[in-house]
């Protein structure tokens, strides 16, 4: 069963993406035959359970309801790995863990400085041989640092954890230092539209006669969670929320204080929320600009996650490190999972199991 549930996000994603990347098109091509641009949305951490279309109606995600009714929502999408790296290469390499090598998360530490993907091919490659403009924006992980540009991406901004270490590309408002083509950079406010506006400035950067490959991966349902937009907590905190189940524990111990669950649920469900509901709007401007253009009917939007998350859920805060030994709790493996690609797939609103 894990096999298969596994296959749904990296067979599905890498395989369409793959099929695309392996039919290269001609330098010019007319409309109704020319490759679709592609928005890979990577969120961290954002568990399939905090997402309207999968039935969370507490949680405001009007942009993937829209996507959802477009296009086709995975059911029982399911991470390869929950935890960070490994999954973030699978997705990268149609690849296992078992099979890329990389079974953890990679620490941003000399010590973990090592060729992880030397031998692989990246997806980001193959669509360059096929024509595609390519960019990562947000967080790469896949390596012991970010701040040199991997191959296959035309585009970079990711983080420069040298400054004030690796927890600075979570913090979600304030001063976060940022790699922008290999030059390091610091931005204030919110981080997450500072990078949204860098995916847009790509999508508009291009001739519109060629495709893009774009994977915006934003680190706002990441702990900790605190720091989102003042408006969007208060409209949560002042919401009856019961979504989430209270009083439950775990056979496994916590992983640390900080993974230990409070009593009350409330603020750290409103800030959890108003991450999700956070992103959302930034996809929406995305969508939008790229609507504008004209290119929506032909752009394959995948949104989902490297994997889930707990927010309470067993007693805990956190994904499969959460406790010790680490879980393969549902929240934990469970992602949000759903693709839109108006021209290219013959019926929309539908769901997959």
């Amino acid at each position: 069963m894990t096999n298969r549930l596994v296959a749904v996000t990296v067979g599905s994603a890498s395989l369409i993406l793959t099929t695309i990347a392996c039919n290269p098109p001609t330098a010019q091509y007319p409309a109704s035959t020319r490759p679709p641009d592609i928005v890979v949305f990577l969120a961290d951490d954002h568990g399939q359970w905090a997402a309207g279309p999968y039935g969370n109606d507490e949680v405001e995600t009007p942009t993937l309801d829209t996507l959802a009714a477009s296009g086709v929502l995975m059911a029982n999408a399911t991470s390869p790995s929950p935890v960070c790296s490994p999954a973030r290469i699978s997705l990268l390499t149609g690849r296992l863990p078992s099979q890329h090598g990389v079974h953890d998360f990679l620490s941003e530490q000399p010590d973990f400085d090592h060729a992880w993907l030397a031998g692989e091919v990246l997806l980001p490659e193959l669509l360059q041989q096929a024509g595609y403009r390519t960019a990562l924006i947000g967080k790469w992980h896949c390596s012991a640092t970010s701040l040199e540009p991997a191959r296959g991406f035309d585009r970079w901004l990711s983080y420069d954890q040298g400054p004030e270490d690796w927890p600075n590309q979570y913090l979600h408002q304030g001063k976060v230092h940022l790699s922008d083509q290999g030059s390091p950079i610091s931005v204030d406010g919110f981080q997450l539209e500072h990078l949204g506006r860098a995916a847009r400035e790509f999508i508009e950067s291009g001739d519109p006669e060629h495709p893009y490959f774009l994977v915006f991966a934003p680190t706002d349902t990441h702990e900790p969670i605190i720091g989102h937009p003042e408006g969007l907590v208060e409209r949560y905190r002042n919401a009856d929320l019961d979504y989430v189940p209270t009083g439950e524990t775990s056979p496994f111990p916590a992983a640390n204080a900080a993974a230990v669950a409070p009593t009350d649920l409330g603020e750290i469900l409103a800030q959890y929320y108003a991450a999700v509901n956070h992103q959302d709007a930034e996809l929406a401007k995305i969508l939008d600009l790229v609507e504008a253009r004209g290119g929506l009917d032909n752009t394959l939007v995948i949104y989902t996650s490297d994997h889930g998350m707990m927010v309470g859920q067993h007693g805990v805060i956190g994904k499969s490190n959460a406790t010790l030994p680490q879980n393969l709790y549902e929240e934990s493996i469970r992602v949000p999972m759903i693709l839109s690609w108006p021209r290219g797939f013959p019926v929309a609103g539908i769901t997959l199991d």
